[in-house]
């Protein structure tokens, strides 16, 4: 992870959301991240050395805030949601802050226990009112990453390591319902068939991508 103030006053989109900044403001940034930023925004930042809530390890987070900063896909914060629902489970008087990118934000935003939403930079003000913190960035070659599923691996990172139901949760839009029923009613009366069944091929990095060549052979 990495924290940076800004140098001067800057106005630019990154990540799915918008940032206003005056100069000296602090941002928490995955260190992949940051290395996405065009060259000419990341001059206008400089490192610091600002002290973060520790990293939670099994205490108790009742009368706590846990800050869990995350980037992912789409999918893996879904898989996120089974972790992030047992922690309300089991310590109801926690806060539960989390920051998510912008593309994966919509998968996070209707879910009751989840008590704030933050960018990813995170605003580093917000950050350190947090009494512990979870870092679920730059997990790429890490063993449990590698090893473990990505419901089990939240589970995991958040300490919890089991959850009695470990079904993620989607909360759809029910205006997009509205808007999806008829089409998907007139796939099953061309098909003649009561389901209807999605494949998604494409992920958000090349190298969790079906070839091309196997999509054709699917086909």
């Amino acid at each position: 992870m990495l924290t940076v103030q800004t140098k001067v006053k800057m106005n630019f989109d990154f990540n799915g959301y918008h940032f206003d900044l005056k100069p000296g403001e602090k941002l928490l940034f995955a260190n992949d991240i940051f290395a996405l930023l065009p060259k000419e925004l990341q001059t206008k930042f400089e490192k610091t050395n600002t002290v973060l809530p520790p990293f939670y390890d099994g205490e108790s987070l009742n009368g706590k805030t846990l800050f869990v900063f995350m980037q992912g896909a789409i999918g893996d914060v879904l898989c996120s949601t089974v972790a992030l629902r047992e922690v309300k489970k089991r310590y109801p008087d926690c806060k539960l802050w989390v920051a998510v990118s912008g593309r994966a934000r919509p998968v996070l935003e209707k879910l009751s226990y989840i008590d704030k939403l933050f960018p990813h930079p995170a605003p580093i003000k917000e950050v350190v009112k947090a009494h512990y913190m979870i870092k679920a960035v730059e997990m790429v070659n890490t063993p449990a990453f590698d090893n473990l599923n990505m419901v089990k691996w939240f589970l995991w990172k958040f300490r919890l390591y089991f959850a009695e139901d470990e079904t993620p949760d989607v909360v759809v839009d029910e205006e997009v319902v509205k808007e999806l029923k008829p089409i998907f009613e007139e796939a099953k009366k061309l098909s003649n068939k009561n389901k209807v069944l999605l494949f998604h091929y494409l992920a958000s990095s090349v190298h969790r991508t079906l070839p091309p060549k196997l999509l054709k052979e699917i086909e």
